[in-house]
Order: structure tokens, then C-alpha cells, then sequence
């Protein structure tokens, strides 16, 4: 598949649920991705696979 072909969105932030300025195709794959939003000033740290955004647990 071509990339031009590939639907592509914008995730949303996990706090205040407004769009990031991250944008993914379908088969995107992030793992401890650090996604900031600009609304809120926040960063948290994001899993995504399959379109299904999630909040991952922090290494110490």
C-alpha cells in the first residue's frame, strides 16, 4: 500500500482529549512514545498499535 493511500489521523491527548500535534497512519506502532499536547502543556508517555492509544507505565 502506498503511503499516499494510507488514512492517516491526529491523536488525541489522553488529558483533555483535544488533537496533538502527532499525526499516525493505520499500522503506526509506538512504544514509551513521549506525546506532548500544546492545550494543556502536558507530556505523558503513550503506547499506540492499531489505532488504540493507551498511557504507558513509566520505567524507574
Amino acid at each position: 500500500m502506498d503511503t499516499a493511500q494510507k488514512k492517516s489521523y491526529w491523536l488525541p491527548c489522553l488529558n483533555c482529549d483535544k488533537t496533538t500535534d502527532v499525526k499516525i497512519h493505520e499500522d503506526t506502532v509506538l512504544i514509551n512514545f513521549p506525546l506532548y499536547c500544546p492545550h494543556c502543556e502536558q507530556e505523558i508517555l503513550v503506547n499506540v498499535v492499531q489505532r488504540k492509544i493507551a498511557r504507558a507505565e513509566p520505567k524507574e
